[in-house]
């Protein structure tokens, strides 16, 4: 039995970072849905079936920890990744806390993605 690509939300205000993404995990057979926002994140999070959602934890209109609460909130299946540009000290441990699967900070390595 073929088990079926990852079903991948990604979640990201710079349209460079989900191309790049994209094409790292398009190798990996994902299919992949790119977003440049919050809002639209929600939409496509509750019209998907999504098996991953790489979100970036600051986006212009809702955080990345807020999605990852909505997630949660809205009993969805999704494992999220979190994602994020700004040097983060501890916030990686509360990222994983409230339930991210994994937390990588841009520039991250991309077999750690792949992998997660």
């Amino acid at each position: 039995m073929t088990v079926p690509p990852a079903k991948v939300l990604i979640v990201d205000d710079e349209p460079h970072v989900c191309r790049l993404i994209e094409s790292i995990l398009s190798r990996s057979r994902c299919h992949c849905t790119s977003v440049h926002s919050g809002r639209e994140a929600k939409q496509h999070l509750l019209d998907g079936d999504y098996d991953v959602a790489i979100l970036d934890i600051f986006l212009p209109d809702v955080s990345g920890m807020d999605l990852l609460h909505f997630i949660s909130s809205q009993g969805l299946p999704t494992q999220a990744i979190c994602i994020t540009g700004v040097p983060s000290g501890q916030f990686g441990q509360r990222v994983l806390s409230d339930g991210a699967f994994e937390f990588l900070e841009k520039p991250f390595d991309i077999s750690r993605l792949t992998e997660s």
